[in-house]
């Protein structure tokens, strides 16, 4: 009989030796909680560095004190929760250094020396989480490049297929009739066929950029520049368009100031903005635009004294989906020309704003960064 109680003390204390090397190496954050006061009876090995926090810091320690969130608070709320036995639910852990480390908790019913007690499980899901965050931002990226290819397929399919349209439609005329055609109405049709061509050039190039953008292939070359000689090269670019409404263009540039920036990307910003201007503008009015230098960053502003917009139609100006509307001309648009301004803007580090009423035009401004030499 001796023989038999010494066999199973023995059996006993081996359980009991294989159940503490157990609790003590498990990945999992466990903790014995007193059924009856709520106070940490035992805490695993994991939980140091983890947490930052020792052994005997949190042992005898009433469980709250362990979690940074407040779902449970008192030790009736632990009750509730306790009479369901693996209970699952989602808690933030306590850390000294890292903030909270989210994890789940199961808890069940076990015996204890020293009266009932809850075992609880905490396992991080904090990689689960970063991995499920970097998926949502995956899909999130997916759905803005499928827009992007069904905005790209739209713009194809219809803006440049009418362009090219009216091209081939001018060009027959032009074949079929040069010499029959008054010379006014020639000159007009040539006319328009720059004019197309022009603007099927500006849309291809947006286009392109655009897409390079969104797939992430556009490199950002910085470097200095004098903002003066890239006004006059848009200027020059764009002056057909301007004299055809009979606009007035002003300038208010400082003439020796010199910014830090990519040139091709600033230059279609401003291109894109002075013709978003042209486009507005009523004839025989008035474009102006002015350079000033605010801190560290240059700030530039393009105004036109056309229709201006509700402060609706200014709230989704730069959404890529967002409907053109003809100009006062009944010029046509695709959308695409202050999505790709605010884009490169950003992209080149600056900001950008808009100012507009009803009938009272529209000011664009944007900032762009100054050489170190001129901050």
């Amino acid at each position: 009989m001796k023989e038999e109680t010494k066999t199973e003390n023995s059996h006993l204390v081996g359980k009991e030796i294989t159940y503490r090397e157990v609790f003590e190496r498990s990945l999992d954050h466990l903790m014995l909680v007193d059924g009856h006061s709520g106070i940490i009876l035992e805490i695993n090995a994991i939980w140091e560095p983890t947490t930052g926090f020792t052994r005997d810091e949190i042992i005898g320690q009433h469980f709250t004190t362990v979690f940074a969130d407040h779902q449970i608070t008192t030790l009736e709320e632990f009750e509730r929760v306790r009479t369901h036995d693996n209970v699952i639910s989602t808690r933030l852990l306590k850390t000294r250094t890292n903030g909270p480390l989210p994890v789940e908790m199961w808890l069940t019913i076990v015996d204890h020396p020293e009266g009932e007690a809850i075992l609880t499980v905490l396992r991080s899901i904090k990689e689960r989480l970063e991995t499920e965050e970097k998926m949502e931002e995956m899909n999130r990226r997916l759905q803005e490049l499928i827009a992007t290819k069904d905005k790209l397929f739209s713009i194809i399919a219809h803006d440049l297929k009418n362009q090219f349209h009216v091209l081939l439609a001018f060009s027959e005329i032009l074949r079929q009739e040069n010499d029959t055609l008054p010379t006014d109405e020639r000159a007009f049709f040539i006319d328009q066929i720059e004019s197309v061509s022009r603007s099927s050039h500006d849309l291809l190039t947006n286009l392109l950029g655009w897409a390079r953008s969104q797939t992430g292939k556009l490199a950002v070359n910085k470097e200095t520049l004098e903002i003066n000689t890239l006004i006059r090269s848009v200027f020059r670019e764009l002056q057909g368009s301007l004299e055809a409404k009979e606009l007035e263009f002003f300038e208010d540039v400082p003439p020796s100031l010199r910014v830090f920036s990519d040139h091709e990307m600033l230059k279609t910003v401003i291109r894109n903005l002075i013709s978003n201007a042209i486009k507005f503008s009523h004839r025989g009015g008035r474009i102006e635009i002015s350079v000033a230098k605010h801190d560290m960053v240059a700030e530039i502003c393009i105004r036109d004294h056309g229709t201006g917009m509700l402060p609706e139609q200014a709230a989704r100006m730069f959404d890529p989906g967002a409907e053109s509307t003809p100009g006062t001309e009944n010029e046509p648009g695709t959308g695409l020309g202050l999505t790709i301004c605010k884009e490169f803007v950003e992209k080149l580090g600056g900001g950008m704003r808009c100012e507009s009423a009803p009938g009272a035009g529209t000011s664009m401004f944007f900032t762009i960064e100054l050489p170190q030499q001129q901050n």
